[in-house]
């Protein structure tokens, strides 16, 4: 939590102690949802009418159980699915490019930092990878290559 402030938070929200769907209902524009099942109850309940829910992943799997399609219709949610791994390099090209120009002020000014937990020699993957797996990252995780 602390962490979360030391980047800029004005407000932050513990997932394993608090529901975010309470506290948020009704307030959300937008989901980045990385997770999928162990938070879709609390997601659909924090968007607002006419919200966009961004599928990313489902870390925690995507089956959702007893779920009635009623409440996104009533509340004209869009749900919208992506995935990287399925895309043309030529896709993942400009999507960069994109990236980078509707990002690089903000990066050159200060607004946005990346975020980096720790840099390993590429001979140390396997320790970046267990550091990574054992969910001790705040941040990423970089190799270093060659100099």
């Amino acid at each position: 939590m602390d962490f979360c402030h030391t980047l800029g938070a004005d407000e932050v929200i513990n997932y394993k102690t608090t529901d975010f769907g309470d506290l948020l209902e009704n307030k959300v524009d937008v989901v980045l949802d990385f997770v999928g099942k162990r938070h879709f109850k609390s997601n659909l309940k924090s968007l607002k009418i006419d919200g966009r829910w961004i599928v990313i992943a489902a870390m925690s799997g995507g089956m959702i159980e007893n779920f009635d399609l009623e409440q996104i219709l009533r509340r004209r949610i869009k749900i919208e699915g992506t995935a990287l791994l399925s895309r043309s390099d030529a896709y993942k090209e400009k999507l960069t490019h994109e990236f980078y120009n509707n990002t690089v002020d903000y990066f050159k000014e200060g607004t946005l930092k990346a975020v980096v937990d720790s840099v390993y020699d590429i001979q140390d993957v396997e320790k970046a990878h267990q550091r990574m797996r054992d969910n001790l990252n705040m941040g990423k995780i970089i190799l270093k290559v060659s100099e």
